[in-house]
């Protein structure tokens, strides 16, 4: 069913979200054309449709697109799945896409980042924040970013809904930075339970 528009803040903020509930496919629209296609009075229902058309197609072209999609940890029936059939685009089918389309994309939630840098030519990234509001997370795009970005004051993760990976992939010292960021108490912790608070703090 088409969706109903509502009216969207664009040149007089610095940061963006489409106010339909399938946010994740119409930031992709907006990165991949601008926000004023997005406002454009054409239907956004026959955009979603042409646009799920063209992707697949796209898709079915790329002998390389399965083998860049398992560096981030994403298999190729669930981003087909929900480009498809889903009422709203899954975060892994967005990522899916700005892989396709070679786009820098880095995503920010609470105090993790995930890098999706698939333009080598390019060290600029479309910066996206989900914020957790009183229903559910929703993305905004930051369209004008306040200063640099300060790597080592946020956790690069691989996964935003697994952040952490196995405790054998972390040194002491690994832990202890990642704590120090979430200001958590390490004073004589052990690598065990200085893991187990960094996985209660994430979680």
């Amino acid at each position: 069913k088409a969706q109903l528009q509502k009216p969207c803040k664009t040149a007089s903020s610095t940061r963006f979200t489409p106010q339909e509930k399938d946010a994740w496919f119409w930031i992709y629209y907006v990165l991949k054309y601008d926000i004023l296609q997005y406002t454009s009075q054409k239907q956004h229902f026959m955009k979603k449709q042409k646009e799920i058309n063209e992707n697949i197609q796209l898709l079915s072209n790329d002998e390389t697109i399965k083998s860049r999609w398992k560096r981030y940890g994403l298999k190729k029936s669930d981003v087909y799945s929900s480009i498809l059939n889903d009422n709203e685009l899954s975060i892994e089918a967005f990522i899916g896409l700005a892989i396709l389309y070679n786009w820098n994309v880095r995503i920010l939630q609470g105090p993790c980042y995930l890098d999706i840098h698939e333009n080598s030519n390019e060290d600029t990234f479309h910066i996206i924040e989900i914020i957790q509001t009183n229903k559910a997370k929703r993305p905004y795009i930051i369209l004008e970013p306040e200063g640099e970005f300060k790597k080592d004051n946020y956790i690069v993760v691989k996964s935003l809904s697994k952040p952490l990976r196995a405790i054998s992939n972390y040194k002491l010292a690994d832990l202890q930075h990642i704590a120090g960021i979430l200001k958590l108490d390490i004073f004589k912790k052990k690598k065990a339970e200085l893991y187990s608070d960094i996985q209660s703090k994430l979680n």
